[in-house]
């Protein structure tokens, strides 16, 4: 087990009942059961309806008021289908079996953009979570056929193809509409997020969206959201960071330099954007782009200035800097230390342990990968000052760890389970990543400065701490490398022989 990674930005379902009162609410099942019987009945009516309007639309093209009784009916067909069998899940496969799906989607090409977002509101009615989870095999059938009509290109065209401006309450809620299409689908099967980002503009769209300023519009807001979702798969932050995707986001994300979100909404949004920056950053390519961006002062910019930004900024260092020698050596040579330890010593009251973490994780990114021996101990010379913060955090560590294996038992029944693995988790959330990262942090100061070990044995026995106690952390750290090979092993192992003979004297 290496160093543990940053924990990654949770991804929400959208729920946008706030701005749009009727976005996807179940419809109940009550007096709409149907049977197959029916649902067929409804189809063929359906048909009919469709048939019927392309041929009075073909035939009075100069005369709309002599087909506009053909599409009443059909938008009428299209509300009862939405009200009678989206509630009836086990009748998806018979609705694919005769052909209501081809039906249903060649109406997003309507003329009449009216038609158009009423069959956008069922298609996201019929795919919400809530019912294809009540049948998976009827819910499967249905997904499958929707992806092999390529409903994900199809909806996300629309977006440009019909000019759906978030400007008009109609139109937004069919942005939203879309949008959650999109969402459920993935959400069923990750794997359409490669399709969408990566065969539709869809990427495009939602960048372009959520990078306006001004008034904030409910649909940038689950743009954000939708981009954020969109990343969770490796394949698709690859794809995001051609064509200056990444620099865009990062000069979105600046705009805040100088500007305060002006409410909640746009709170959330800044949050989504921190987010898919947190996930591009994954990816050791892309931390190379983000350095020559000038990624890096960017974050210590909003760091040092803003207090709404700097914890969603500290958490994306803490990304830029794993494993990164580059990024690491910069952030000592844009003077970022100062603003590092600033944080270091002033810990936030709220989300303490997850600022504590990241902070902890910089720093020790710092000392194991910057390349050149003046950064490294420019690094360590900060930190041999901050010695008396990192044993206070070694002492809260250590107690939250002893105190969550004294109730092991109460753990083991809370989680529904005594698998070591399962605990080690627990642990590790518990305070033993943090304990096992202050612990490496000593004992690299032991190795570097004769002096830390009076500091640290003085403080050790005024707490009745073994001194030996922190090899036994780091060895038991050591201990669950399966790979002797990983640079953390052979990094640990070598410190834990340098710091045995120190500590062995008392």
């Amino acid at each position: 087990m290496s160093f543990k990674q940053p924990a990654a930005p949770s991804t929400k379902k959208r729920k946008l009942g706030d701005e749009s009162p009727q976005k996807n609410a179940k419809i109940p099942k009550t007096s709409n059961t149907i049977d197959q019987s029916a649902l067929k009945k409804l189809i063929t009516q359906f048909e009919k309806a469709i048939n019927q309007n392309l041929q009075d639309r073909e035939k009075y093209q100069s005369e709309p008021e002599k087909f506009m009784e053909s599409e009443i009916k059909l938008d009428t067909c299209v509300k009862q289908l939405q009200e009678q069998f989206v509630p009836n899940v086990e009748l998806y496969s018979s609705f694919v079996q005769w052909g209501g799906v081809e039906l249903l989607l060649s109406l997003l090409i309507h003329e009449n953009i009216d038609i158009m977002l009423d069959v956008l509101e069922m298609v996201a009615e019929f795919t919400e979570t809530d019912n294809l989870e009540e049948n998976h095999e009827q819910a499967s059938t249905l997904i499958q056929k929707l992806v092999e009509q390529q409903i994900i290109p199809v909806v996300v065209s629309l977006l440009k193809d019909r000019q759906l401006s978030d400007d008009n309450a109609e139109h937004t809620k069919g942005i939203h509409d879309i949008l959650s299409i999109i969402e459920n689908l993935i959400e069923f099967d990750p794997e359409t997020s490669i399709t969408a980002a990566q065969k539709t503009p869809l990427l495009d769209y939602c960048l372009t969206s959520v990078s306006r300023t001004g008034e904030m519009k409910p649909t940038q807001l689950y743009a954000a959201e939708i981009l954020t979702i969109l990343m969770t798969n490796p394949d698709n932050i690859v794809w995001f960071t051609k064509q200056e995707r990444l620099e865009k986001l990062l000069q979105r994300i600046a705009y805040y330099r100088k500007h305060k979100p002006a409410d909640l909404t746009e709170t959330e949004l800044l949050e989504n954007l921190f987010d898919t920056l947190c996930y591009v950053l994954t990816l050791q390519d892309c931390r190379d782009t983000f350095r020559r961006l000038e990624g890096i002062e960017l974050l210590l910019l909003l760091i040092k200035e803003k207090k709404f930004t700097r914890f969603a900024a500290l958490k994306s260092l803490n990304h830029s800097l794993m494993d990164n020698v580059k990024n690491c050596t910069r952030l000592v040579q844009a003077q970022g230390l100062k603003t590092l330890f600033a944080l270091f010593t002033q810990p936030s009251k709220q989300q303490e342990q997850e600022y504590d973490e990241h902070v902890i994780s910089c720093i020790v990114s710092l000392i194991k990968h910057c390349s050149g021996e003046d950064e490294r101990d420019r690094t360590l010379i900060k930190l041999n000052e901050k010695c008396d913060r990192l044993l206070q955090l070694f002492i809260k560590y250590y107690v939250g760890v002893y105190d969550f294996d004294q109730r092991i038992d109460q753990v083991k029944t809370l989680i529904g389970s005594d698998d070591p693995d399962d605990l080690l988790r627990e642990r590790l959330s518990a305070g033993l990543f943090l304990l096992q990262q202050v612990c490496f942090l000593i004992c690299r100061l032991l190795v570097s400065f004769d002096q830390v070990k009076d500091v640290v044995t003085k403080e050790m026995k005024k707490h009745n701490i073994p001194n030996n106690t922190l090899l036994s952390v780091l060895q038991f750290q050591v201990d669950q490398i399966e790979d002797t090979s990983d640079p953390d092993h052979e990094l640990l192992t070598s410190i834990i022989q340098d710091v045995e003979p120190m500590l062995k004297e008392e």
